[in-house]
């Protein structure tokens, strides 16, 4: 079960990025693209959804979701980019630091439940807190070097 809320909260954050690119679809006033997406979405979980249930089981219904929505993603971050010329180097980019950043918080939480020492619930959540301030420590000193001179046009 564990799994397939996983699988579940990674579709649902693609889900929410995905949002941000519908509504660029309805602010240029071509919701025919974001209907499109959604068709996309509709046949890969109607193929999806039976050999990853059965083979899976739980986590596998999961999966066929995050698949269909991650392929929705794709077909309309395409479309956003012809619509309006976005520059898809400069918008992974934050993404890519995000998911190596979050990857390091992973490998903490592993690291110590991989450890010899049986951890409490208290020593748990905090090694997870370490590892999630250790993130924003590095994602901070990141933004701040990459946009210091912009920080003080604004002061």
């Amino acid at each position: 079960a564990t799994y397939a809320l996983t699988v579940a909260s990674l579709a649902a954050l693609l889900n929410l990025l995905n949002g941000q690119l519908t509504t660029v679809f309805y602010a240029k006033g071509m919701p025919q693209l974001h209907r499109r997406s959604v068709a996309l979405m509709a046949v890969i979980m109607v193929v999806m959804i039976y050999p990853c249930a059965k083979y899976i089981g739980l986590a596998g219904g999961q999966a066929a979701c995050l698949i269909a929505v991650f392929f929705g993603y794709v077909f309309q971050l395409e479309r956003v980019h012809r619509v309006t010329g976005l520059d898809l180097r400069e918008y992974a980019q934050p993404m890519l630091v995000s998911v190596l950043l979050s990857l390091g918080v992973v490998a903490v939480c592993l690291c110590a439940k991989l450890s010899a020492v049986p951890l409490q619930p208290i020593a748990n959540i905090m090694v997870g807190f370490l590892g999630c301030f250790l993130a924003y420590l590095v994602g901070g000193a990141i933004f701040l070097k990459n946009n210091g001179t912009n920080a003080n046009r604004v002061l």
